[in-house]
């Protein structure tokens, strides 16, 4: 079992997501922006990250670059609705190892977890 930090400013969106992650056995923990998702990061210790990109007081890219900038060693999936190849290669570039698209396909997210794990 891996323990799985989801990072996304919607409560239904972290719930649909959280519930998907613990029907394939893995553990969670929710963060609602980057900045709380840093803090847990630094008290915690995590197999992977699940980030949405657009939320409010630290977005999914300053999250990424702050884990990057602090040589913080997670496997970070990127989530989002914006799915523009600009930034799916960005988010790369920022050491993200998937990108998934909203809504969460259950399917994918197995896919993308067991690649990852």
């Amino acid at each position: 079992m891996s323990k799985i930090l989801v990072v996304d400013d919607s409560k239904f969106q972290r719930r649909a997501i959280v519930s998907e992650i613990q029907k394939l056995g893995h553990e969670t923990m929710e963060a609602v922006n980057g900045e709380s998702a840093l803090e847990l990061l630094a008290q915690e210790s995590f197999d992977a990250m699940i980030t949405d990109l657009h939320m409010p007081i630290m977005t999914g890219f300053e999250l990424l670059k702050e884990i990057q900038s602090k040589g913080i060693q997670i496997k970070s999936v990127v989530l989002s609705a914006d799915i523009q190849k600009e930034v799916v290669n960005e988010v790369k570039d920022l050491g993200a190892r998937g990108f998934l698209s909203k809504p969460v396909d259950s399917k994918q997210l197995k896919e993308i977890l067991e690649s990852i794990l």
